[in-house]
């Protein structure tokens, strides 16, 4: 127990202290359960493009991915514009990825799977 405690203190301290992209924006909502330390969806502008991110920290080490699908709302529900997929046998995973820049409502939702578990994580909803 001590130890998880331990790698948790030190992972937010790490993304507290430690810029993830030199962007306008970001917002990323860590969650928990008995698997994952941490899991999050963020969005943000950056430059011309939309920058979409997805974690996963783990209390140790299994077999886990992330599916991580940005969203623009149109014509009264959520339409996926692109999607990007990564999996590590690994305490942590990160996927990144960049969209062209237009108006509209957009979102990130990311499913996030390790030890038998499923999650689902959403950023905010950020309007250009």
């Amino acid at each position: 127990m001590y130890k998880k405690l331990t790698i948790l203190v030190l992972v937010l301290l790490v993304l507290s202290a430690t810029p993830l992209w030199a962007a306008e924006e970001i917002t990323i909502a860590p969650q928990a359960s008995s698997v994952f330390m941490a899991y999050g969806s963020g969005i943000a502008k950056n430059g011309s493009s939309i920058t979409c991110t997805a974690f996963s920290d783990l209390v140790d080490y299994y077999s886990q991915s992330i599916t991580m699908r940005l969203q623009k709302y149109e014509n009264g529900s959520w339409t996926t514009l692109k999607s990007w997929y990564d999996s590590a046998y690994d305490v942590t995973l990160d996927v990144m990825g960049g969209y062209p820049l237009s108006s509209g409502l957009y979102r990130v939702e990311s499913t996030h799977t390790a030890g038998g578990e499923t999650r689902t994580s959403y950023s905010r909803n950020y309007s250009i």
